[in-house]
């Protein structure tokens, strides 16, 4: 404010660090008489830090993206580390397609100084495709069914084609009733993005009815017997009630020995299903012996 010595240059004040310093200019008249000095402050205020981010934001491609959002006061967002445009409000990303984008943004505070700009990183992770699967899947009622696969990483299986809650534990079908039921199964990738649902059908054919029957076949022992016959299509004969391999030629039950035997029979639909068997009971029944007589019987004639 006094004293020192004066220089004609008018100097540049250094924005380094926040503060204020002082600077004085005086004029000198025609006589060389210099005038009073007047005060110049020159005031750096400090610039606010960088806001508060979450840094990377994730998305699967397709997903349903949300504004981005950050800490701090008088938010200017960029989409470029320096320079540009600031705007106010926040920027929603894209997740059309898979990649990382980098946003920015400052805070300024109430001296109408900007701070530095802070990174977003969003990274958009793309879906795997979805799982390889073998459809329709093909029963007859009441068949034991298996649990159903597909070729795929971190498989979920659902009811519905959209929504629900995915289940890591493959499904079993019931084959109680005919009729298609649709299943669906997703896979997941390693970034944790889920991808669209392949379909698989299971159709459950009828089970056809027993064949019609005549029992029980009655003979005695030596009879000539005849072949079986029943009421169906596409016959089976079978020697036990359950397991073992039909046949399609009926047998002829044999005479030999009394007692009785039985024999199944089951038809097969157009559709491949089998149905159950009925059951053919063949009754061999014993001769009587021959009856109990004297012979000869004598007589004089007359």
């Amino acid at each position: 404010a006094t004293g020192g010595t004066g220089s004609s240059t008018a100097p540049t004040p250094s924005s380094a660090a926040a503060g204020t310093t002082s600077y004085y200019v005086s004029q000198t008249n025609g006589s060389g008489c210099e005038g009073p000095r007047s005060q110049i402050d020159v005031v750096v205020t400090a610039l606010p830090n960088a806001p508060g981010v979450t840094s990377p934001v994730t998305y699967c491609t397709g997903d349903t993206p949300s504004q981005l959002t950050a800490t701090g006061t008088n938010l200017l967002w960029y989409t470029a580390p320096t320079g540009g445009t600031g705007n106010a409000t926040a920027p929603t990303p894209s997740t059309a397609s898979a990649g990382t984008t980098s946003y920015y943004v400052s805070q300024t505070n109430a001296n109408g100084c900007e701070g530095p700009r802070a990174q977003i990183d969003v990274t958009v992770n793309s879906r795997p495709a979805a799982p390889t699967v073998t459809s329709p899947v093909t029963y007859c009622q009441n068949d034991t069914a298996s649990a159903l696969t597909a070729t795929g990483t971190n498989l979920l299986w659902y009811t519905v084609a959209t929504g629900g809650t995915g289940s890591a534990t493959a499904p079993t079908p019931s084959t109680a009733s005919a009729g298609t039921t649709s299943y669906y199964v997703s896979q997941t990738n390693a970034n944790g993005c889920e991808g669209p649902r392949a379909q698989i059908d299971v159709t459950i054919n009828a089970q056809p009815s027993a064949p019609g029957v005549t029992s029980p076949i009655n003979y005695c022992v030596g009879d000539a017997t005849s072949q079986l016959s029943a009421t169906g299509t596409n016959l089976l004969w079978y020697t036990v009630a359950t397991g073992g391999t039909g046949s399609a030629t009926a047998p002829t039950p044999s005479s030999a020995a009394a007692g009785t035997t039985s024999y199944y029979v089951s038809q097969t639909a157009a559709n491949g299903c089998e149905s159950p068997r009925s059951e053919i009971i063949v009754n061999v029944s014993a001769l009587p012996a021959a009856p109990g007589v004297t012979s000869p019987v004598v007589y004089c004639e007359g």
